[in-house]
């Protein structure tokens, strides 16, 4: 075998050669799925949801609707809902009617606090409210766009609220959880979970190949492989960090 061949082979056996391919591999797909066309309808839920009345509690306030008494809590709540993707979403990209839905409860009412742009039309179907269901439609939502959406009902802030319908080339409508006042993903306990995971990884991968240099060549590539997979962690984590939410999320 020439002196070049087994150059090219003691080069390429490097576990950090391994390692730098793989990097870029993810760097790769990263950049890959940040570039590709999609349409992704996202909703957000604050998690600060407001007691409007409390059953039980002595009080002259008498609450109604539609000329009958209500004698449960009643919560009010607030939902961002917007197209995440690079795709408009017009209504022939809607496959089944978008809807919020509190489970179990009666939307007594339903209000648009902020539309991010007229030119959608946003509006809402209250035809189906007394079933917990509120319809939502629009003339075409562009990347950024959609709407701020406060729903009062019967029930209590532990009620679950959710986006359901079928966007084409969408699966199941995602929801998004923000640090309210800032445009971008707050770093959340899971989110936080995640660095101090890839800064773990690439520690215990640094140490593992560093005594690996003088002991054995498991060692050493088990240290590459660790690190490796700290960085991929790190990459997801920056993906979660760096992903911008429409600027009327943090007007909640």
């Amino acid at each position: 075998m020439s002196r070049v061949l087994i150059a090219i082979k003691e080069f390429l056996s490097n576990p950090w050669i391994g390692g730098i391919g793989t990097v870029v591999g993810i760097v790769s797909l990263f950049l890959y799925f940040s570039g590709k066309q999609s349409r992704h309808l996202e909703f957000n839920l604050n998690p600060a949801k407001a007691i409007v009345v409390k059953a039980g509690q002595a009080s002259k306030l008498a609450v109604s609707y539609g000329g009958s008494p209500i004698n449960s809590d009643i919560t009010a709540a607030q939902i961002a809902l917007w197209n995440q993707g690079n795709l408009s979403i017009k209504p022939d990209n809607i496959l089944q009617p978008i809807a919020i839905v509190v489970d179990g409860a009666q939307i007594l009412e339903a209000t648009i606090r902020k539309n991010s742009r007229s030119v959608t039309a946003l509006k809402l179907d209250s035809s189906e409210v007394q079933k917990g269901r509120l319809g939502v439609s629009w003339q075409i939502l562009e990347h950024g766009d959609g709407a701020l959406i406060q729903v009062i009902y019967t029930g209590t802030p532990e009620a679950n609220v959710r986006v359901e319908g079928v966007i084409e080339g969408q699966g199941i409508i995602g929801i998004k959880s923000f640090n309210y006042g800032s445009k971008f993903l707050g770093i959340l306990p899971e989110n936080t979970t995640v660095l101090v995971m890839s800064v773990l990884y690439v520690l215990v991968g640094v140490l593992a190949t560093y005594v690996g240099k003088n002991s054995t060549l498991r060692l050493r590539r088990l240290g590459n492989v660790t690190t490796v997979m700290g960085i991929a962690i790190f990459a997801y984590w920056l993906w979660l960090y760096s992903t911008t939410a429409p600027d009327f999320v943090g007007t909640h």
